[in-house]
């Protein structure tokens, strides 16, 4: 339940107007402000248009009709409600140490009604998501140019040891003039030590489409990572110049992406594909490297692979540091382990099997490395198991028990060795 239309806080110096946006974890609304101006003159007193957010979990909190108290019915639920709370402010405190032109500025933070506020300038153009769904796809300068508007911000933050983690199209303010964009709702960011150890404890969440695999994994961001961020951005990218939600991220890692429009340039396409690696380590490390590859000329393209291609957005909170991952979250993951599991079994139980299997046949020998090399080079799962089953057949010529029990060897390092 939200506050009613021109509900007074902080003794009459903030008014609520209409809901902009409305999740788990709070509420927003347009309000306006009482500010005073002085001229050399007098004093006038005016108001401006702010941005209130309103912790309020909608699915363990409820509010009077009257009072617009916040109460928690489950006593078993005040514990874990008041954490939220404290972490909601420390969100208001993690912004308003951010000075970036690129960054919602926060204004104020209070306690009231039994709940916790912050005020935050208003952007009164809607958000990027909103702008591409009114709009269409963005013409390839402009939506650089947004891009590069919250590399800038993005590059500031890692700066200062700050991932934000849900970057995504809805988390983008626009400005009514179309020129400059800034970044919102740092719920989910995170700080990190000098030595890239995490020192805030925040909420763990996905934004499908949006967040790559280290986000569905269990102490997968603990540690400092600008590379997490990066993949969120190129996604971001992905969704303005094509208008479609990219895929999630184990879609990404077993098929690639969707075809981008034809119009794209190739240096684009290929700086999207490479920010949205599946593998962590294998994407940019740093928004400048990211910048880079915006602006290169690609001239060494033969060294180039990129990853196959083929033919209402919410951050879903899945789980506290110490949680559990709901029902549809942790069926994928466990999925994609088990698939991983059964190829490494395989090549730890081929090194057994080929041991009692060895025949010789003629002058063929099939070397430690060959085994190797037709499983290191596999870009799949399923490219895996065809490349399993083919050592299958070459252990039947392998000349010696030595050289098959090192080609067992070399395929279980090798098979190892494309986990991301």
């Amino acid at each position: 339940m939200q506050l009613q239309l021109g509900t007074l806080l902080q003794d009459g110096k903030y008014k609520t107007g209409k809901i902009l946006g409305q999740g788990g974890f709070g509420i927003t609304y347009l309000a306006t402000m009482k500010v005073e101006v002085k001229g050399p003159l007098g004093i006038i007193q005016t108001e401006i248009n702010v941005a209130i957010k309103e912790f309020f979990m909608k699915e363990l909190c409820n509010r009077d009709e009257y009072t617009r108290q916040v109460s928690i019915p489950s006593i078993g639920s005040i514990e874990q409600v008041e954490g939220y709370r404290r972490k909601f402010r420390k969100e208001a405190e993690n912004l308003s140490k951010l000075n970036h032109p690129n960054i919602v500025k926060v204004l104020d933070v209070f306690d009231e009604n039994n709940t916790s506020y912050y005020v935050m300038e208003y952007i009164d153009g809607g958000s990027l998501q909103q702008y591409v769904k009114q709009s269409g796809a963005l013409p390839e300068n402009t939506a650089l140019n947004y891009i590069s508007q919250l590399a800038a911000a993005l590059g500031y933050m890692h700066t200062n040891q700050l991932c934000h983690l849900d970057i995504k199209p809805s988390n983008v303010l626009i400005t009514a003039d179309r020129t400059k964009v800034l970044l919102i709702d740092f719920g989910l960011s995170k700080q990190y030590d000098s030595d890239g150890n995490q020192t805030s404890s925040t909420p763990v969440g996905i934004s499908e489409g949006y967040a790559p695999m280290e986000q569905y994994e269990p102490g997968g961001v603990s540690e400092f990572s600008p590379a997490t961020d990066i993949y969120s951005l190129g996604a971001t990218l992905f969704f303005l110049l094509s208008g479609i939600k990219p895929p999630k991220a184990s879609l990404v890692l077993n098929e690639g992406l969707s075809e981008f429009p034809s119009l794209i340039s190739d240096v684009t396409k290929r700086a999207i594909e490479k920010a949205m690696n599946p593998r962590r380590k294998e994407r940019p490390q740093s928004i400048k490297e990211f910048s880079a590859l915006l602006s290169s000329n690609y001239k060494n393209e033969e060294t180039y692979t990129p990853y196959p291609t083929n033919s209402n957005e919410t951050t879903e909170i899945i789980k506290d540091e110490v949680g559990q991952y709901p029902p549809n979250i942790r069926q994928e993951v466990n999925q994609n382990r088990a698939k991983w599991n059964w190829i490494i079994s395989v090549a730890a139980v081929l090194g057994i099997i080929v041991l009692f299997s060895v025949q010789h046949k003629g002058n063929e020998n099939y070397t430690a490395n060959a085994v190797a090399d037709s499983i290191r080079i596999a870009d799949s799962i399923a490219a895996v198991e065809e490349a399993v089953a083919a050592v299958m057949d070459s252990i039947w010529v392998a000349d010696s028990i030595a050289a098959v029990e090192a080609a067992a060897a070399e395929a279980a390092v090798a098979v190892d060795s494309i986990a991301y």
